[in-house]
């Protein structure tokens, strides 16, 4: 039952892509947008250390990339293969150098609710 209990949020992953956007950086970065090739999701601004989880737009193959403003630079982020579901991309934003990003297919590597837990 507690097996249940623990992996049965991961079912989400079957239906769904996610990603996990952290500043990783020392200073606050604003505007950040997500885009599926040209579907967007505005996360808006991050503190540094902040993550938020979010829901990826329902998209077949696509590419996943962010735009963000760190001090009074623009800076595009991440090139990550995505399908519509299965995919968790993690995004630690720095500044363009700096920021890292990776997509793996967590339905069995990771825990959803601890991933969702991370990102509020």
């Amino acid at each position: 039952m507690v097996f249940l209990l623990i992996f049965a949020p991961n079912l989400v992953w079957i239906f769904n892509s996610t990603a996990t956007i952290h500043n990783a950086g020392g200073s606050e970065i604003t505007s950040v947008v997500v885009f599926v090739d040209e579907k967007e999701v505005k996360v808006g601004n991050l503190e540094p250390g902040e993550k938020k989880l979010i829901f990826l737009p329902k998209s077949g193959d696509s590419t996943f990339r962010v735009v963000f403003s760190y001090g009074n630079k623009y800076l595009n982020a991440c090139n990550e293969y995505v399908e519509g579901e299965m995919y968790h991309v993690e995004a630690k934003l720095d500044s363009q150098i700096n920021s890292k990003c990776s997509a793996t297919l967590p339905l069995t590597s990771q825990l959803f609710v601890l991933e969702f837990l991370r990102g509020l």
